[in-house]
């Protein structure tokens, strides 16, 4: 399903779903759910998405996610600024899949996608 930007998004975002049909924008929080990550951006020819432009978006399977802080392998992947990837440890909500290597903060990794909402901080 083709995706369009309505804000700038940076490429290996989590994004949730916008206003429009067919919008997306970048997910910063547990609070929305987590449509999938998006691409590098290459297709437009660019670094990052502008508004507008078509956004590929990965639903399932596993893509590629930049990440917050440090984290370890098998690690709940959650949204935070700018729609980066960071670890979940007692934050309940939506998380957009499990982390597939241990990283350090500003790190692109494979992330399995894999959406559940955590009920509560010991789920």
């Amino acid at each position: 399903i083709q995706a369009y930007a309505e804000e700038a998004i940076d490429a290996y975002r989590i994004v949730t779903g916008g206003s429009a049909t067919d919008g997306v924008i970048a997910a910063t929080s547990t609070a929305v759910y987590p449509l999938g990550i998006s691409g590098d951006a290459g297709e437009n020819g660019k670094a990052s998405y502008a508004s507008g432009d078509p956004v590929a978006v990965r639903y399932s399977g596993i893509a590629y996610l930049k990440m917050s802080e440090s984290g370890s392998k098998f690690a709940l992947v959650i949204a935070t600024t700018g729609g980066a990837g960071k670890a979940r440890t007692a934050e309940t909500g939506w998380c957009v899949g499990v982390a597939t290597k241990d990283w350090s903060d500003g790190e692109i990794i494979p992330v399995i996608i894999h959406q559940v909402y955590i009920e509560g901080a010991g789920s």
